[in-house]
């Protein structure tokens, strides 16, 4: 590695390449440190350098970066980084540590993570102690996304008509990247998911009792076995699973009134589009990757199992958000 001292940092060159990992979550919990880099840096040129295309979508039209690379496709790595004066990695992905080792460049790393913080707040407290002369502990910035106009009517034909809308996200990474050669062997439960049929319980209860909403599924490809079978139930709902990029998905979620999530990277999207939001966690460290910043319309519910967590106990989450919603209009 190529790890560098603060001082060497400060007043370090002026064309940086900021490296990202491949992850959604983790690369949405690392456009606050990219937006603090702009502000302490304005004069940077920043470009972003992502693990995978999906990483590479979440900095599209972003103020703070000027050029966006996927690292597959860079084909000459030697002739790329030569115009680069320093690295920033801000998450140490493996595959980040691979791409330092290979460009042999100054870099900047991040320390190892921090289970009692934020993921978010650690690489804030990193660009701050890396690139100001004053090290106070910076204010939270929120995850950034910036879906165009293109982003917003595609997502406004996907709603046609308007309503009111509550999103559910069925699935999480776990599920999503699975990929079996017998397209009848889907995975439908994982330690991080809320099951299916409690899903479908909630579901049911909300159509009762909040008639004036419509259910919206969200996810990707290799969720749809979920939301067939969450369709078979609820006929009515939505079914966006597989029909949004990143962009595209966070333009439908600014209709949404509630999102409910289970640990996963469309809860980092909701929280970009600052929309209330109810998380679903298990066993993962809520601290660590839970809905960043905090705020009161951003709900946590935590069960060891959470095959054991009761509907109501979301309906009533849901319920109390929605009231903040009409609020908030008055």
């Amino acid at each position: 590695m190529h790890d560098m001292n603060t001082a060497g940092l400060a007043g370090a060159g002026k064309h940086v390449l900021f490296l990202v990992p491949a992850r959604l979550g983790d690369t949405l919990m690392l456009s606050p440190a990219l937006a603090l880099l702009k502000q302490l840096k304005p004069d940077f040129s920043i470009d972003v350098l992502a693990v995978s295309p999906l990483a590479a979508s979440v900095y599209q039209h972003n103020p703070h970066c000027d050029n966006i690379y996927v690292a597959s496709e860079i084909q000459s790595p030697d002739d790329f980084i030569q115009a680069y004066d320093l690295l920033v990695a801000a998450h140490r992905d493996y595959k980040i540590l691979e791409l330092i080792d290979q460009f042999k460049k100054p870099v900047f790393l991040i320390e190892p993570a921090d289970q009692r913080q934020a993921q978010a707040q650690q690489a804030l407290n990193f660009i701050q102690y890396a690139f100001s002369d004053t090290q106070p502990k910076p204010e939270p910035i929120g995850y950034q996304l910036f879906p165009d106009t293109q982003d917003q009517e595609y997502a406004a034909r996907l709603l046609k008509g308007g309503g009111r809308f509550i999103g559910l996200h069925l699935g999480c990474h776990g599920i999503n990247k699975k990929r079996s050669l017998l397209p009848w062997r889907k995975q439908k439960q994982h330690k991080k998911l809320w099951p299916l049929e409690s899903f479908i319980c909630l579901a049911k209860q909300l159509e009762q009792q909040h008639p004036g909403y419509q259910l919206v599924l969200t996810g990707g490809d290799n969720e749809q076995h979920l939301a067939d079978a969450f369709i078979k139930k609820i006929p009515n709902a939505i079914n966006l699973v597989g029909k949004t990029n990143v962009l595209q998905l966070a333009a439908v979620m600014q209709r949404f009134s509630a999102y409910v999530c289970s640990d996963s990277g469309t809860m980092h999207v909701a929280c970009a589009m600052g929309i209330p939001v109810i998380a679903l966690f298990g066993p993962t460290n809520v601290r660590r990757t839970g809905p960043y910043p905090g705020a009161e319309f951003r709900h946590v519910i935590e069960s060891e199992d959470l095959s054991e967590l009761d509907p109501q106990a979301v309906l009533l989450a849901i319920e109390q958000l929605l009231g903040h919603v009409h609020s908030s209009q008055i």
